[in-house]
């Protein structure tokens, strides 16, 4: 198996007051759909005054190659969760083939 190059998604957000404003950030993804509340997420939390998050794909999301949407939401200390922001990518997660014939010479 090849090494596949993680991949990171980042996203900017206005600053963050106070944990009363934004608790998490939600990172919703689906394969050749459109995201929505019900889409497969990772939760990040908010960070008072950051607003550039970068996030390492975890091994929860599936690695094959295809276009995926990807989708953001803030979510509050309440339980409300804003619209989501979102972005369609292709990821490519599969490595290239290795050099069939290896010799000295």
């Amino acid at each position: 198996m090849g090494l596949i190059k993680q991949k990171t998604f980042q996203f900017e957000m206005q600053t963050v007051l106070s944990t009363q404003d934004v608790v998490s950030y939600n990172i919703y993804y689906v394969k050749e759909g459109t995201v929505d509340y019900n889409s497969p997420k990772v939760t990040i939390p908010a960070v008072s005054g950051q607003t550039l998050y970068s996030l390492v794909l975890p091994d929860s999301v599936p690695v094959t190659d295809g276009q995926y949407q990807i989708g953001v939401a803030s979510e509050d200390a309440a339980g409300n969760i804003s619209d989501i922001a979102k972005l369609d990518y292709f990821f490519d997660f599969v490595s290239p083939t290795a050099p069939s014939i290896l010799r000295v010479l």
